[in-house]
């Protein structure tokens, strides 16, 4: 009997740590995303100061966000898993971006999982 596993997870995607990056700095992207869906976006978030990110859901051509973009805060000295579901076209792409300078050093990396 055949038994459906779901969608296998993507990523993880990440732009690796930054030592104080500046606002906007670009924290992990997925890439253009090749089915559109919905999915399940599982960000992990790690920072040496208070820190702020925006979970940005960007447009095929990579220039402008769609719909609302969620602030993460990020407490200083810890990690923290923070999940979303999004619905993304064909092309578009999910990345984190820092929502405010920081001193220190911060690290993100994204999952996805496609649930439909």
């Amino acid at each position: 009997m055949f038994r459906d596993l779901g969608n296998p997870p993507l990523g993880p995607f990440t732009e690796g740590e930054k030592t104080n990056p500046i606002d906007s700095a670009l924290m992990a992207t997925s890439g253009a995303l090749a089915l559109a869906g919905n999915y399940e976006v599982i960000a992990t978030i790690g920072a040496s100061a208070p820190a702020h990110f925006a979970l940005e859901r960007r447009n095929v051509a990579d220039d402008a966000n769609v719909g609302n973009v969620p602030i993460i805060y990020g407490p200083a000295g810890q990690h923290g898993q923070y999940r979303f579901l999004f619905h993304v076209e064909i092309g578009e792409r999910l990345r984190v971006i820092m929502d405010d300078a920081l001193t220190g050093s911060a690290a993100v990396t994204l999952n996805l999982e496609k649930l439909t």
